[in-house]
């Protein structure tokens, strides 16, 4: 019979049948207990995926669960050291000059042109999102000592070479319009 299966030899009472029901629970208590530890420690065991959690990047991973610090953007392959020359159109001349670029904090699609030629002021570029080779410069005031004036304009980079049109509206002067053409230092 089943029920003598949890009986203790010396017949069915309450007490052996209390004793018999603790020891099964007691087993199920342990079982139980057992697959709970089990199943904590191999799930302990699992590493969190490490990835680019930035969805911004170009190598975004929707499986990351940890920023390992490996995202990348478009804005990555303008920034850096550029030397080149400047050609003005209306004074006729050529001028040297060195500027970096570097990422704007605040905004993955934006750059700062730091000591861009004539002024040595930063100014800002945004990418072009349609074409990752293109950058805008939106019209902003440009300030060198007394002078002041407003800029806007595009660029335009092939692998390490990057050309610059720029408009400069000066208050007695007219648009002056310039060409950069720089490569990566």
């Amino acid at each position: 019979m089943k029920q003598d299966f949890y009986a203790f030899p010396g017949g069915k009472n309450k007490f052996t049948t209390f004793v018999a029901t603790i020891i099964i629970t007691m087993k199920n208590i342990l079982f139980i207990t057992f697959l709970i530890c089990n199943v904590l420690i191999f799930n302990s065991c699992k590493e969190d995926e490490k990835g680019c959690t930035d969805e911004d990047a170009t190598n975004f991973d929707a499986s990351a669960e940890v920023n390992d610090g490996t995202c990348t953007y478009i804005r990555d392959k303008y920034i850096g050291e550029f030397e080149g020359f400047k050609l003005c159109q209306i004074y006729n001349s050529d001028s040297a000059f060195v500027f970096s670029i570097s990422p704007a904090i605040e905004n993955s699609g934006r750059l700062i042109m730091n000591e861009f030629p004539e002024s040595g002021a930063s100014i800002y570029a945004n990418l072009d999102f349609g074409n990752s080779n293109k950058l805008i410069i939106p019209n902003q005031a440009l300030e060198n000592g007394l002078d002041v004036s407003e800029i806007s304009g595009n660029g335009t980079l092939t692998n390490d070479s990057l050309v610059i049109t720029y408009y400069r509206f000066v208050e007695f002067g007219g648009i002056d319009t310039s060409f950069v053409r720089v490569t990566r230092k």
